[in-house]
């Protein structure tokens, strides 16, 4: 369990840049789905020097990426957010930024129930989950403190 979103974005922050090498991820841009991942994209994009990040929202009823859209054409991507409970989000996010053409596309979540992260997985070249559970479950029973 994390006490709060800067608790899951620090532990987030040491798993991404432990994989960096590995993936041979240089200045990615970190894309949060949703204000309330702002704390861990920045501490995310901290971790790269400070780079390009931006916050994306989904609209509930068509499940597509909404509002004043970033424009990220190349390089590399991380896409995080609070945590994957149906992987729909993740998924919408992904498709948005295929049509754009990247390097490398890796969600980074606190929170990913492997049933979803399996078929992620087929999706995204990488996902980064500190918490893992077998079945999905709402968010708020990873973390101490009500999320926002």
């Amino acid at each position: 369990m994390f006490a709060d979103v800067f608790d899951a974005g620090r532990s987030l922050a040491k798993a991404v840049v432990a994989q960096a090498a590995d993936l041979q991820l240089t200045t990615p841009t970190v894309v949060g789905i949703s204000a309330s991942s702002l704390p861990i994209v920045q501490l995310i994009a901290h971790e790269f020097g400070g780079g390009r990040s931006a916050i994306v929202e989904i609209d509930a009823d068509s499940g597509e990426v909404t509002g004043d859209l970033p424009l990220i054409q190349d390089g590399d991507v991380i896409v995080t957010s609070v945590g994957v409970e149906t992987g729909r989000a993740a998924l919408s996010v992904f498709t948005w930024l295929q049509t754009t053409g990247h390097q490398r596309i890796v969600l980074a979540v606190p929170v990913c129930p492997r049933q979803v992260e399996t078929h992620l997985a087929r999706r995204y070249d990488r996902v980064i989950a500190i918490d893992r559970p077998f079945g999905r479950r709402s968010l708020r029973w990873h973390y101490a403190v009500p999320l926002e």
